[in-house]
């Protein structure tokens, strides 16, 4: 083993033991069964598992380079959900500095493993989303995705570009809605309505269109969902 891996390894099980002395155990159960027992927890709830890496990294430091991307892959191999929430966070800066262009497949490797509405909803918004802003030409993938029989794969196309806001690429959005609107799974259609509602926060009339034009292609939740931010404005207004 050379000696990056053993730091790299050593630093694991330091952030492990770390976690397992904050942790609540009583709290593991129910954080697992609030995930419908997908993942095993060690009992941090967001708050605490925050506090304890800050903690943790105010004493660490933390890797640089392919070390990062080597530890993070260590941290995505372990049983406890815990040390994937801490794993997507540590590329979050990283990626919007990178100037590495291969990355991408590395993300999409984590995307589908351990693969849950939590992850999914990290790492495409906050993950693939700046990257693909990065090296936009990777955008042509998106569509592909679109196809994929992963379920997570189609749901991250619907939401990489979440937080884009006046650089969303509006035609490109419109073009994979319609073409998973037909999908009768909760998350897509979920997925849709939320993509919609974002966007309406930057282009309300476009939204407002879109969604009265295709109301027989889009389901009730998503059509909801996409005009809530609207609506709620023109309440409060």
């Amino acid at each position: 083993m050379k000696q990056t891996d053993r730091t790299v390894q050593r630093l694991m099980l330091a952030l492990i033991s770390c976690f397992q002395e904050a942790a609540i155990k009583e709290k593991a159960a129910p954080m697992s069964a609030y995930m419908r027992n997908q993942f095993s927890f060690l009992g941090l709830p967001a708050p605490i598992r925050k506090t304890t890496q800050k903690v943790f990294w105010a004493k660490q430091q933390l890797p640089k380079g392919q070390d990062l991307f080597d530890f993070v892959a260590l941290l995505w191999a372990q049983d406890y959900r815990e040390l994937h929430y801490q794993a997507m966070q540590l590329l979050e800066k990283p990626l919007q500095k990178t100037e590495n262009a291969e990355l991408l497949p590395f993300l999409l490797q984590l995307l589908q493993s351990n693969s849950w509405w939590d992850s999914c909803d990290y790492i495409g918004p906050k993950l693939i989303g700046p990257y693909l802003q990065r090296f936009p030409s990777l955008k042509t993938e998106v569509k592909n995705w679109v196809q994929s029989e992963d379920l997570w794969l189609r749901r991250t196309a619907l939401l990489f570009q979440l937080r884009y806001k006046d650089k969303t690429d509006w035609p490109l959005l419109q073009e994979i809605i319609l073409e998973l609107a037909p999908e009768t799974n909760f998350f897509i259609r979920k997925a849709i309505g939320w993509s919609l509602r974002e966007y309406s926060k930057t282009n309300g009339p476009a939204v407002t269109t879109f969604i009265h034009s295709h109301e027989a292609k889009l389901s009730g939740l998503s059509r909801r969902e996409g005009l809530k931010w609207l609506k709620n404005q023109q309440k409060n207004g």
